[in-house]
């Protein structure tokens, strides 16, 4: 047998097994898990991530639990307070991806934004809240991760205060803004995200004579030094 057959013959003695006996899954309790959970993360014959996984602190509290599939995120995904335990934050992921509904909560579990994504962006309909009182702050809608066409504002009361368009993620056109009792309080143009700049007159007492500025000359004004003698008072030729 030469050199070379022997180093074929090695490498299927090495791979021959893997082929016949194929290793099991491996169930892996998460570092830090309480007694009380019973859930075990789960690990293929190929070293890969699969199903539901869970991740706590190092005083045990729960703060992540993420779906994967051959070890990317794939499915529903939960984020929690390292603090309290409680979720602020529900999402789902398509091949790694933010794909469908997501919500998100402050530390009092009252939701403040919820909506849907579409291939990692933001799509179609969304509605913030105040954290404080969980009333409506702002709802419209986005195309490609941008906000598009109209959106509506609210104050922490429910009341309206202001409203306008979206164009590619600025501004655009006429907006209006309201005062508490409902009344509008003023309109502003866009262009781009931007109101133009008015250009008012700036008020002087310069007066402009062939392109120059003549500037009042104050009385018993004493001359420059260097400067020749002029025709006041102050001015002695005879010393």
């Amino acid at each position: 047998m030469n050199y070379r057959n022997i180093i074929y013959t090695t490498l299927l003695l090495l791979f021959i097994p893997s082929w016949l006996f194929p290793q099991e899954e491996v169930l892996i309790r998460p570092q830090y898990q309480p007694r009380s959970d019973k859930h075990r993360n789960k690990i293929d014959e190929l070293g890969r991530k699969q199903g539901l996984w869970k991740y706590y602190t190092n005083d045990g509290t729960l703060f992540m639990e993420i779906t994967f599939q051959n070890d990317v995120k794939h499915g529903p995904s939960t984020r929690h307070a390292t603090a309290t335990g409680v979720i602020i934050e529900e999402s789902n992921y398509f091949n790694g991806k933010r794909d469908g509904e997501y919500r998100r909560y402050n530390l009092k579990n009252i939701i403040i934004s919820e909506g849907q994504y579409d291939n990692n962006r933001k799509s179609g309909k969304w509605v913030t809240y105040y954290p404080v009182n969980g009333e409506k702050k702002s709802e419209g809608e986005y195309v490609s991760g941008k906000r598009e066409g109209l959106w509506v504002y609210y104050s922490s009361k429910g009341k309206l205060s202001a409203q306008g368009q979206y164009k590619y993620g600025l501004r655009e056109g006429e907006w209006t803004y309201y005062t508490p009792d409902g009344s509008v309080a003023e309109t502003k143009k866009f262009i781009k995200g931007s109101v133009p700049e008015e250009i008012k007159p700036v008020k002087t007492s310069e007066k402009v004579v062939k392109g120059f500025v003549m500037t009042p000359k104050k009385k018993n004004e004493k001359p420059k030094p260097g400067s020749p003698p002029g025709k006041n008072t102050n001015d002695n030729p005879n010393p």
